[in-house]
């Protein structure tokens, strides 16, 4: 077992994603345990060497010249021994792949150019002093076989700006992963497969400012600003989507970076996005306890008279979430007829809208109030029971205002359309009630059958 904080090394082996990396860092692991310190850092090295090469390839695959040159330019050494340009290459890799490709950064370079110097002082005849022959510590072996997996051989490709543009590119595509499951197929195949900890970090924080960025200016023509709100509805679904991947993928990483800028993006936040915010507090796992004390007051208030051209989409979100659940049943409480008519165009509406729709509907003085929740009952028709058509047929037998209203009569006529009910049911429904005098004239009522004899 390895001391209580050294990393394990057939662990760090096992890290490298590279399979001839990893097969060079299986070799020094074993002249280390050998106590062969001087090969185990110089097939160390090569390990770096040959994962960086790789990397290189990868890129190249997605287009990039610069890596496509530096893959070329190996190639072209090896083909023709130019020893010189071997050198030259081992010696500015390191500048390249940190400055250019930022496959890690100012302090890993540090660590991995001693890792090249150290490989020289091994590769080559060293002398401490005219009678002394270098001789790496055991513990110096160690630490550069670490600092090669931590540094670089276990991450991907693309990190960095690099990595950043790459995935932000990706918001954009057309054929964009249409759940999240898919969403978490793309990431682990991308930069974010085998990622640092900042890369995750700085992609939410990123996504998150997007998702909160003021929508533009309304523009004059009504056909111009129904497209841009369109767009604004597409990016916010592909963001939510992504960050639900991420949190899966990198659950420590994402809800860090939650934690750290969530409170002060919807602080600064205008009354408008705070619809958007309680749909992200809906999908993305924990983000409610990323939020301080002050916003979920202000989060709160916002659902408590929450506008009614929010309420198909933000009403549900916010009924979702157990504490909002108070104030949205308060503001379902206040619905008129605009802001049922609202509710009914949300995708499968919870069950218990529909039982305060029937409530409502139930306890009617007026055919306004009966006909208050029409719209959202007749589109919920499949979400209403048998027990509550009996329910409000019951009532509407002592309430003339509401047998005869239309907000009764087009949710029958829904209900008897449904493949749930139909008409006969709702018929048997309907006479167990004794209401039949008020809805037998109803187009959906079933014609009495005749029997027809023939006499002989």
């Amino acid at each position: 077992m390895s001391p209580a904080g050294l990393s394990d090394l057939d662990a760090l082996v096992l890290r490298c994603g590279n399979p001839k990396a990893r097969s060079y860092l299986a070799e020094a692991v074993t002249c280390l345990k050998a106590g062969a310190f001087r090969a185990s850092i110089v097939v160390t090295w090569v390990a770096v060497v040959h994962d960086l090469l790789s990397k290189f390839e990868q890129l190249s695959l997605a287009g990039d010249k610069n890596a496509q040159k530096q893959v070329d330019e190996f190639h072209r050494i090896v083909a023709t021994n130019d020893v010189k340009g071997s050198l030259d290459f081992e010696r500015t890799v390191l500048d390249v792949a940190c400055k250019d490709f930022e496959f890690f950064g100012a302090l890993a370079l540090v660590d991995l150019t001693r890792l090249r110097e150290d490989r020289h002082r091994c590769a080559h005849p060293s002398m401490l002093d005219a009678d002394t022959d270098y001789q790496p510590a055991p513990e110096q072996a160690r630490c550069h076989v670490v600092n090669a997996v931590t540094h670089l051989l276990e991450h991907g490709p693309a990190q960095g700006k690099a990595a950043m543009e790459r995935l932000m590119a990706g918001l954009e595509q057309s054929y964009f992963p249409r759940s999240v499951d898919e969403m978490v197929v793309h990431l682990e195949h991308g930069p974010l497969g085998r990622p640092r900890a900042s890369l995750v970090r700085n992609y939410v924080v990123v996504l998150l400012k997007r998702y909160f960025e003021e929508a533009p200016v309304p523009v004059a023509q009504l056909l111009e600003e129904l497209r841009l709100q369109a767009a604004r509805e597409k990016r916010e679904r592909r963001i939510l989507r992504t960050l639900q991947a991420v949190v899966r993928l990198h659950r420590v990483y994402a809800l860090g970076a939650l934690q750290e800028k969530l409170d002060g993006l919807v602080a600064q936040a205008t009354d408008g996005r705070l619809g958007a915010l309680l749909v992200l507090v809906c999908e993305v796992a924990d983000a409610w306890h990323s939020l301080s004390q002050a916003q979920r007051n202000r989060a709160e208030r916002f659902v408590r008279a929450m506008p009614a051209t929010q309420l198909p989409v933000v009403m549900k979100a916010a009924w979702s979430i157990p504490h909002l659940r108070t104030a949205a049943m308060e503001r379902c409480s206040r619905l008129h007829v605009a802001g049922w008519a609202a509710l009914s165009k949300t995708v499968d509406p919870p069950r218990e809208w529909v039982q305060m729709a029937l409530e409502e509907m139930a306890s009617a003085k007026s055919w306004s109030d009966a006909n208050c929740p029409k719209e959202f009952l007749v589109a919920a028709v499949e979400l209403i029971s048998e027990q509550q058509v009996e329910s409000l047929l019951t009532a509407a037998k002592d309430n003339e205002i509401l047998a005869t209203s239309w907000g009764v009569k087009d949710m029958l006529s829904g209900l008897a359309r449904s493949p749930s009910f139909g008409p006969a049911r709702l018929k048997a429904l309907v006479q167990a009630a004794d209401l039949e005098s008020a809805y037998s004239g109803q187009t959906w009522w079933p014609a009495e059958s005749k029997s027809v004899s023939t006499e002989v």
